[in-house]
């Protein structure tokens, strides 16, 4: 009986440490193209889907800080968010249609990160 216990117990402690292991949040950083204030209002918007508790994109390295809940969100799914909007990331380019729906003076040629 007491090895049953013990076990379980072993168990109990690697499930419990596995768990704490695990992020519950993400906080990253991604190049997003864009050109003005604008382009950052929409990138943060387009960026900020459920789960995202923080988005800043910013105009001088083009780079995109997010942090969001892992359990409501990930990455792939907050960049197709942005790529709809218009904005390309490395390896995940802007949707035509997102693209075309920009104002004309947002439109850029998509950029490589630094």
């Amino acid at each position: 009986m007491k090895k049953i216990l013990l076990v379980a117990a072993i168990f109990a402690g690697i499930q419990v440490q596995s768990k704490a292991q695990s992020k519950p949040v993400t906080d990253t950083t991604f190049h997003v193209s864009g050109i003005c204030n604008m382009c950052k209002e929409r990138i943060e918007n387009a960026a900020y889907i459920k789960g995202v508790k923080l988005a800043e994109w910013d105009k001088e390295s083009q780079d995109l800080r997010v942090v969001f809940k892992n359990k409501k969100t990930d990455l792939k799914t907050v960049q197709q968010s942005i790529s709809e909007a218009g904005h390309a990331m490395p390896n995940y380019p802007e949707t035509e249609e997102g693209y075309a729906n920009l104002p004309e003076c947002c439109k850029f040629k998509t950029v490589a990160p630094h």
